[in-house]
Parts: structure tokens; C-alpha cells; sequence
């Protein structure tokens, strides 16, 4: 990555970004993603691969998501792997839970211990830090990213989903090419 001018590196306010419901982010200034280091192992290759996206100029969350993942499936790398897969399935399971929350609680009841575990890591994460500073850093971040034209705000992240399914279905097929991003 290097090589590339691209690097990662543990930020200095990981402390303040738990408390604001951050993991990452580009730092314009330096050039560089930071990314808390404080956060669970299974999630780190994913969120640096999203920061590494941003820095290789890709802006839209989205997107960067679609970088991430394409990123840590293509490595022969178990950790990076299951980190994409993880978190592919987060956002598919969370929009099935709105559509039908059945259907999503089978879903989840039919992951292994480990999984099982990690997504508690996760909720009890979750319910740290809800507090009322990282639900106004979520409405800001959503507002700042509708006024740069993600209509979707926030919830572009998980638009990651169908992209990451079209990528599959291309690498099955064997079809060579750029993938078009709806």
C-alpha cells in the first residue's frame, strides 16, 4: 500500500471518536485514514479497507464500502474474509429486520457461536456508546453527507449490499471487467 501512497494508521482520539460513534475516518490534512484501534479485530480489516477507498479518492460511503469489500475478498486471507463477510451481512440482516423482523431473527439464529459472539461484542458496543453526543455526530455526518449529494445520507453505507452481490456474481461467472455501480 505503500508503495501506492496509501496507509492506515491508529488515530489519537480513539477515546472521543467510541464516544461519538465513529470508526474511522480520512484525514484531509495529513493524507492518511485513521481508524480507532480500540475496536474489535473482526472489524478492523474491513474499516481500513473502507479508509483506504477514501483515500484513494473514493468519496461516496457506499462505494468505499464496495472498495473495502472487494478489497478483503480478494486476498487469500481468512481475518479479511470473514471481516467483508460480517459486515455485508450486518447490513442485509438490518434491512431484512425493517422488512420482516421474522425472517431476519431466523436468519441470525442459524450463525455459528463465533459469529453469535462477535455480534454481541458488537450490540454491547452499541449500547456503550448510544448516548446522546453519537446520535447528534450521526445526524451531523448524515446532513454532511446529503450536502455532498449522498441523497441517502448515512444509510448509503449499507448500499453496499446488492454491489457486492453483482460483484460475486461476476467473479463466479469469471467475467473480467469494471463493475457497474448502480
Amino acid at each position: 500500500l505503500t508503495r501506492y501512497g496509501l496507509g492506515i494508521k491508529p488515530t489519537l482520539f480513539g477515546y472521543f471518536m467510541e464516544r461519538l460513534a465513529v470508526e474511522g475516518y480520512y484525514n484531509p490534512f495529513t493524507g492518511e485514514g485513521q481508524l480507532n484501534s480500540n475496536l474489535p479485530a473482526f472489524t478492523l480489516p474491513f474499516l481500513a479497507c473502507h479508509e483506504l477507498a477514501h483515500q484513494a479518492g473514493i468519496a461516496a460511503e457506499g462505494d468505499a464500502n464496495l472498495m473495502a469489500y472487494a478489497l478483503c475478498t480478494a486476498p487469500d486471507d481468512s481475518s479479511f474474509h470473514y471481516s467483508a463477510y460480517l459486515e455485508i451481512w450486518l447490513y442485509t440482516n438490518r434491512r431484512l429486520y425493517y422488512r420482516d423482523s421474522a425472517i431476519a431473527l431466523k436468519y441470525e439464529a442459524r450463525l455459528n457461536k463465533l459469529t453469535t459472539a462477535h455480534l454481541d461484542t458488537l450490540e454491547q458496543l452499541s449500547r456503550k456508546y448510544d448516548n446522546e453526543y453519537a446520535r447528534y455526530s450521526s445526524e451531523l455526518f448524515d446532513s454532511y453527507l446529503k450536502m455532498h449529494d449522498q441523497k441517502e445520507g448515512i444509510r448509503s453505507y449499507s448500499n453496499v449490499a446488492a454491489s457486492a452481490w453483482q460483484l460475486e456474481q461476476r467473479r463466479i461467472g469469471g467475467i473480467k471487467g469494471l463493475l457497474k455501480i448502480p
